[in-house]
Formats: C-alpha cells, structure tokens, sequence
C-alpha cells in the first residue's frame, strides 16, 4: 500500500511549527514571535513570514484531545469528548 505524500508550502509549515509552539507554551512570554524573529529563526524571507502569520495551516491536530481543532483560524472550542484525530 502507499502512502500519500502531502506536499505543504513553506507558509504553511512555517504556521504549523508556530501553532505546534503555541499549542505547548514553548514562547516563554505568552506572545507569538515578531515577523522579524520568525524570518531570522526560520531562515525564510519577508514575504513567507508574513504569509505564516496570516493563514494558519488547513488541519492541525489539537495538543489537548479534548480541544477541537477549527481550520477557520478561530480559537479552538472546548469539548466535553475527545476529537479523533486522522
């Protein structure tokens, strides 16, 4: 059987680091990092950056299996079961 091969934008996998970086508190001040410190961090141009911080990636699977993921940007609603995640 093979296996389907996502092919993501850099934008995209950009968004999804600083969502997964989100969804663990891994930014020590609460606030997600400047255009500037994701262009130098991720070694990725203005243009790229910017895109990062405007679209969040289509899925991202939840931290928390009880938080449901919205692929609309809003914030995630809490549930009361947990989300399968596929």
């Amino acid at each position: 059987m093979k296996e389907k091969v996502q092919l993501r934008t850099l934008p995209i996998q950009v968004a999804g680091l600083l969502i997964q970086r989100i969804a663990t508190n891994s930014f020590p001040d609460g606030l997600v990092p400047s255009e500037l410190q994701i262009l130098t961090e991720f070694s990725v141009s203005r243009a790229v950056a910017r895109e990062a911080l405007r679209h969040p990636p289509p899925v991202v699977a939840p931290a928390d299996p009880t938080v449901a993921a919205d692929p609309s940007g809003e914030a995630p609603k809490q549930t009361d079961e947990p989300v399968s995640v596929t």
